[in-house]
């Protein structure tokens, strides 16, 4: 996923703004995976504003979609 060379810099300059750019499209298209990255991003404010409420709905949505990781991660975001 492109998404993920922007966001861990290997093939391309780690440029997070960009990489949730593309994890948006990707989330629009029904990703789970990209509903965890982006809400990674959002939950420590890297490369977006920090906004622990777009990340509860990131990580419901995945798990609604049966991702087992986004289920246990929603349990334990941290945000208060």
């Amino acid at each position: 996923m492109l998404a993920r060379q922007y966001l861990n810099g290997h093939v391309q300059p780690r440029n997070p703004t960009v990489a949730s750019q593309l994890l948006w499209s990707a989330v629009e298209k029904g990703s789970s995976a990209a509903e965890m990255d982006l809400a990674d991003l959002y939950l420590h404010g890297d490369g977006v504003a920090r906004n622990c409420d777009q990340a509860r709905v990131l990580l419901s949505a995945a798990s609604r979609k049966g991702n087992v990781e986004a289920m246990h991660d929603l349990n334990r975001t941290g945000c208060r």
